[in-house]
């Protein structure tokens, strides 16, 4: 199983949970961190593939990211350092 497949089965497990969509949202962006601190890569693209969600969910994770010091901002290239 390879780590993009072990983090959408962490991710369809929270849905199961009687989470509250902040809560959800919440444990997505925790298990999102791990996940790009292990793969050491981050986009918007990646996220979005690896949990199957959309651009704007996707977006929103990204941005708790940078604001929780887990990734850099956008350089001017639009990439992102895992810090």
């Amino acid at each position: 199983m390879s780590e993009m497949q072990k983090y959408y089965k962490k991710f369809i497990d929270l849905q199961t949970k009687d989470l509250s969509s902040e809560e959800l949202e919440n444990q997505l962006v925790e298990i999102t961190a791990e996940y790009v601190k292990k793969v050491r890569k981050v986009s918007i693209t990646n996220i979005q593939r690896t949990y199957r969600i959309g651009y704007n969910r996707a977006f929103r994770v990204v941005e708790a990211l940078e604001e929780k010091g887990v990734i850099s901002s956008c350089g001017h290239n639009g990439a992102r350092i895992v810090l």
